[in-house]
């Protein structure tokens, strides 16, 4: 199993670096957290900051920074929420939706070649294993103080303090 988990992790860590390079060539003007936010809001259409902190697995002092930041650029708008007024909601601007356009754009090549690379044959299973694998992190949910008494993490950090 060790070697197993050995080659798994080094697979996703190669797999890391490739689609990280492809994005950050594609992210000139804007961050990777700034491109899911984006994204994020894009699909829903409108939302919340909160809202955005659950979906995404996000602090909300994180999606605070990054969305104060998308506002700044003018790529996306907060208005006051009508149901609830301690909140508020965010969408698009025109500006931020034409980025959305052309990361969607990028992306959709870019996996396009991917899936080429792919034998035909191949495609449905590897895709269909790939979804499966998806959902495992998903609800594979590790605490990171957990992991990290479990690994003799918080033992070295104090010995560092």
């Amino acid at each position: 199993m060790k070697d197993l988990v050995y080659e798994f992790r080094s697979s996703l860590r190669q797999l890391d670096r490739v689609v990280n390079f492809q994005s950050k060539s594609c992210l000139d003007e804007i961050t990777t957290a700034q491109c899911h936010v984006l994204l994020q809001i894009e699909s829903e259409h409108r939302t919340t900051s909160n809202e955005l902190s659950r979906l995404l697995n996000l602090d909300i002092s994180t999606i605070s920074r990054t969305v104060e930041n998308l506002l700044k650029a003018k790529l996306i708008v907060k208005k006051q929420n009508v149901n609830d007024k301690r909140s508020f909601v965010l969408r698009l601007s025109k500006k931020g939706s034409k980025l959305c356009d052309e990361i969607n754009a990028f992306a959709d090549e870019y996996f396009s070649r991917v899936i080429e690379n792919i034998p035909a044959k191949d495609r449905t299973q590897i895709l269909k294993h790939f979804s499966t694998l998806v959902k495992a992190f998903v609800v594979t949910e590790l605490n990171p103080d957990n992991l990290a008494a479990s690994c003799g993490l918080r033992e070295r950090q104090s010995v560092k303090k």
